[in-house]
């Protein structure tokens, strides 16, 4: 048999916080919409499919991009000097994603300092 472990105390409250976030920012996105949110924040959201699966599937992609971009390697990344903020979000969302063609690496490689 399974047994499931009562929430209490602070780790009760955060789900609850979590399941309230959720629930207000998916009231007002589109329909068949799906949220994942974790230690107060929204990290990942599907919605404006018209599929709930392909909802899901856009939302879990999401999540796991978030999680990675707290990797040591993505937050070790070396960006130059007055790079800016989106420049830099944009960096390490195509490092984790890894889809670039050659000359789109090669422009990607001038966003860091060199070795």
């Amino acid at each position: 048999t399974v047994s499931a472990k009562k929430l209490e105390g602070e780790a009760y409250d955060n789900t609850v916080r979590d399941m309230i976030l959720a629930c207000i920012t998916l009231k007002y996105t589109q329909s068949n919409s799906v949220g994942y949110a974790k230690n107060g924040m929204m990290i990942g959201i599907g919605a404006g499919q018209q599929s709930r699966v392909d909802c899901v599937k856009l939302a879990a992609r999401k999540v796991t991009t978030w999680t990675l971009r707290q990797h040591e390697k993505v937050l070790g990344l070396k960006f130059k000097e007055g790079l800016k903020r989106s420049d830099r979000v944009n960096a390490r969302v195509r490092y984790i994603e890894g889809d670039f063609t050659k000359e789109e690496k090669v422009q990607w490689e001038q966003n860091f300092e060199a070795d």
